[in-house]
């Protein structure tokens, strides 16, 4: 299913999270993996007798270090194929999107650290510049995480352009054997109660425990909630589109439920 993945890593410990779960789906699709550490430009003096070039090779070694203990762990776990990429002076989501194009990947995983207001923040920046040139599936993992594969929630408004994102979460409910928790809000579309049945009599059919949950009260707090409720291990989104519905995928909803989830996230390019 994914064949090639791209783990983006800035070297913190919150990164350790996304290589993990990379593995673990490595293990179970025979994927590629390929692991970026995106290295800033450092503007530094030659006044202390140390030049720039010296420090940015020490910091490069440093990381190929760093790098080369998940290669070990991941080869040591059976992955087949574990590179390491050390891109230098780019933007993290520059060096993202590039070796994401060149790799040709099917999935972007990034680890993510603690939701202070700084964190957020950061990790908005980068999202929001992957989301709007998204070039494949991108899965956000909290540093805490460790996904199951038990619950799954999908945030959906059953409308013909999330039919990928569909489709996505029903393909991985049925490998994982998961239950599928199908969440929409009001967003007003004619015959959503005939779209339900459709996709339940799918699930079903498929062998999925599947139900279908009209939130109440504001989306984002409602599927935070759900989560916490149902220890969901991720929640599954699409990538943003212009136009749509009145409610879903307009304005902030993804950095919304970013900003309350407490599980990964799964955004799926529609």
């Amino acid at each position: 299913m994914y064949k090639q993945i791209l783990i983006a890593t800035d070297g913190k410990q919150h990164s350790s999270s996304a290589v993990i779960e990379a593995i673990e789906i490595a293990r179970k699709f025979g994927s590629e993996i390929y692991l970026l550490h995106a290295l800033k430009k450092m503007v530094v003096s030659d006044q202390f007798g140390i030049s720039h070039s010296v420090i940015a090779q020490k910091m490069e070694e440093a990381t190929k270090k760093y790098m080369e203990t998940f290669r070990g762990l991941a080869i040591d776990d059976g992955v087949l194929k574990f590179e390491t990429i050390v891109s230098y002076g780019k933007d993290f989501h520059t060096a993202i999107l590039e070796e994401a194009e060149k790799r040709n990947v099917d999935l972007i995983m990034i680890g993510r650290r603690s939701m202070s207001a700084l964190s957020r923040l950061i990790l908005r920046g980068v999202t929001d510049k992957l989301l709007r040139n998204l070039p494949c599936n991108v899965l956000i993992v909290p540093f805490t995480a460790l996904i199951q594969w038990k619950n799954i929630i999908l945030v959906t408004d059953y409308s013909l352009k999330d039919k990928t994102v569909i489709d996505e979460a029903l393909k991985l409910s049925k490998i994982y054997e998961s239950n599928l928790i199908i969440v929409s809000g009001d967003t007003g579309e004619k015959n959503r109660d005939e779209d339900i049945n459709i996709i339940m009599k799918q699930a079903e059919k498929e062998g999925i425990a599947v139900e279908a949950l009209s939130a109440s009260g504001k989306l984002p707090d409602f599927i935070a909630a759900l989560a916490k409720k149902r220890d969901a291990d991720i929640i599954i989104t699409g990538s943003p589109v212009n136009g749509g519905s009145r409610y879903f995928f307009k304005g902030s909803l993804i950095d919304q439920i970013f900003d309350r989830s407490i599980c990964a996230v799964l955004v799926i390019k529609r």
